[in-house]
Order: structure tokens, then C-alpha cells, then sequence
């Protein structure tokens, strides 16, 4: 923030600023983003258990692998669809704090929507398919399936 209300008509000064502003807010929410995907990794590690053990008491009470695979597929739509929001609310926000710094410091900014959604549908489709796909080895390669 050390640059932003140092005001000049350069162009090329005021461009500077700009990115020196973006570069210190990726950096602000860049460390406790990083500080909370630890965190997730951490409890979902943590979780693995007790989900194994869920899954070997639905098996034990009869359901198929599809319908294993189908109980798992409900909870990653839950969780894409959770961390599809959260990231559309702080990009939004964070997008919105970068236009009108833009706009205040430059007097224009370009308005770009598909820059603000495509960087969460991006990360909910690729977490979605990554965990299909570690659902799917888990439900018909998993060793903690019962043998029938």
C-alpha cells in the first residue's frame, strides 16, 4: 500500500502503482489462503478414516458399488457447490476492491466478468472431476471394500 496515494499524470507511474496494489493484495490473501488449504488437507486426512468406516457400514447394509459411488458423488457436489460460492463471494470481492482502485487511480478500468467467474468454475470443475475420479478408485479399487 506504500504507493497508492502518491498521486502523479503519468500514465506509466499510476500503471505502476496499479500492479504494485494487486501484487500486495495477492500477497495479504495469498498467505492465509495458503494457511487455510493446509488446514483442509489436514482435516480431510484426518477424516479419511472415519469415511472408510461409513463406507464399509453402507456396504455391510447391502448397497451396491453404484450406489456407494453415487452416496460419494452427493457429497463432492455438496462440497464443489460449498466451495464454488466462498470463491465467487471473495473473488467478487476482491474484483470489486481492484475496479474501483483501478477506476480511482486511473480514472478507467476495464470491466471484464468472464476474469471475475472463470477462475472458480475452473477450480470447482477440476475439483469435481479430481475427486470423481478418486471416488470411482476408491469405490471399485478400494481395500476396504468387503469381498461379496
Amino acid at each position: 500500500m506504500w504507493n497508492i496515494p502518491a498521486y502523479t499524470d503519468t500514465t506509466s507511474a499510476n500503471n505502476e502503482r496499479l500492479v504494485n496494489f494487486i501484487l500486495t493484495i495477492g500477497l495479504y490473501l495469498g498467505a492465509p489462503l495458503l494457511i487455510v488449504l493446509a488446514n483442509v488437507l489436514a482435516t480431510m486426512l484426518v477424516a479419511k478414516e472415519d469415511n472408510d468406516q461409513q463406507m464399509r457400514q453402507l456396504q455391510l447394509l447391502g448397497l451396491t458399488q453404484q450406489q456407494l459411488l453415487l452416496t460419494q458423488q452427493l457429497n463432492v457436489v455438496i462440497l464443489v457447490g460449498v466451495s464454488l460460492v466462498a470463491s465467487l463471494l471473495a473473488g467478487g470481492l476482491v474484483w470489486g476492491l481492484t475496479i474501483h482502485v483501478g477506476r480511482t487511480i486511473l480514472h478507467q478500468a476495464p470491466i471484464s466478468m468472464s476474469a471475475l467467474l472463470a477462475g472458480p468454475f475452473l477450480m470447482a470443475s477440476s475439483m469435481f472431476c479430481l475427486l470423481t475420479i478418486v471416488n470411482v478408485f476408491r469405490v471399485y479399487h478400494g481395500n476396504w471394500l468387503t469381498k461379496e
